[in-house]
This record gives C-alpha cells, sequence and structure tokens, in this order.
C-alpha cells in the first residue's frame, strides 16, 4: 500500500504534465514506443516473450486490446492488456511467482492477468505496474537491423526515469 501511494504521489505527477486523451479501451490497438516498434508476443503464442518489433501489418502478435477493471484505493484507474488472438495477458517474467518485477523482461502469459495504471504523460503513456512502481520501459536500437523482421528491441519493468523509453502511444491496430 505505501507504494502505490508513492507511485501516485511522485511518479503520476511526472507523467500528468499533458494530457493525451482517454486510454482507448475494449478496441484493438498497436502499443507504440518512441522508435516506432510496436509490443509483439513472439510468434503469436501464449507464455511467451512480449518484445519491441518493426510495425507488421494485420500482425495478430501485435493487436492489443486494453481493459479497465478497477480503481486503486488512491483512484487510479487500472488496467489488463492482452492479445485477443492468443488469450495472453501482457505481464511479466516473474508474475506467476509473485517475484519483484523491477529489470524483468515483459511476457504474455495466458493465466496471468497482471494489473497495470495507465498513467498520461507529455507524449504517451506510462504503463506502471502499481505494487512496485516500476514501469514499461523499451530499450533502443543499436546498430544495424539483426533479422529480416526489423528491430528487435527488449521491453521490461524499470524503475521511473521520465524518459521517452518510458512512454507509448495506442494507434488503432492496423
Amino acid at each position: 500500500m505505501i507504494l502505490l501511494v508513492l507511485a501516485s504521489w511522485i511518479i503520476l505527477p511526472f507523467l500528468t504534465r499533458a494530457q493525451v486523451g482517454p486510454v482507448p479501451t475494449n478496441v484493438p490497438v498497436n502499443i507504440v514506443d518512441f522508435q516506432r516498434n510496436v509490443f509483439d508476443l513472439v510468434n503469436g503464442q501464449p507464455n511467451s516473450p512480449v518484445q519491441g518489433l518493426d510495425h507488421r501489418v494485420n500482425a495478430t502478435a501485435q493487436q492489443w486490446v486494453i481493459v479497465r477493471v478497477g480503481t486503486d484505493p488512491v483512484g487510479n484507474q487500472l488496467f489488463n492488456v492482452f492479445n485477443p488472438t492468443s488469450k495472453a495477458f501482457l505481464s511479466y517474467a516473474t508474475a506467476a511467482s509473485g517475484g519483484n518485477p523491477l529489470c524483468n523482461q515483459l511476457f504474455g502469459y495466458s493465466n496471468e492477468p497482471t494489473v497495470w495504471i495507465i498513467s498520461p504523460g507529455n507524449t504517451g503513456w506510462g504503463i506502471i505496474e502499481p505494487n512496485s512502481s516500476t514501469i514499461v520501459t523499451t530499450w533502443p536500437r543499436i546498430g544495424p537491423s539483426p533479422s529480416n523482421l526489423g528491430f528487435s528491441t527488449p521491453l521490461t519493468v524499470q524503475n521511473f526515469l521520465d524518459v521517452a523509453e518510458q512512454l507509448f502511444t495506442f494507434p488503432a491496430w492496423s
């Protein structure tokens, strides 16, 4: 509970400097980072890592739906994010064991509906794990594209830094 309150007093004011509109709920979206990579469920299969990857038109592994599931004790809206084709929920590697999410790779788990706070920032949305006050972070592209699929970048849960790597947009799925 103390961490949840800290998230509201410390992290959320940094993210709420500008409004980017309402969170698009119950509709298919791409989740896009500052490099234009999108969240991609590896091989489109549940219980797999989620990576940042170049956008591919109509790729179901890149389709996500955000669902509002409630409100926390201090008034933050809580969401699940899932891939409707695989039924995998956006989560992190140690979520099933109750571990600390810090430095964890994002995963799409079929049986682990992780709850997130999605908070507006200057140019996008922060995706915050409410129990630890950590935030989803993409990693910068380094060097030339290593595969024919394009750039793949890790998506991890890190401490809040107020940087572009921690803000995402939610355009309609395409």
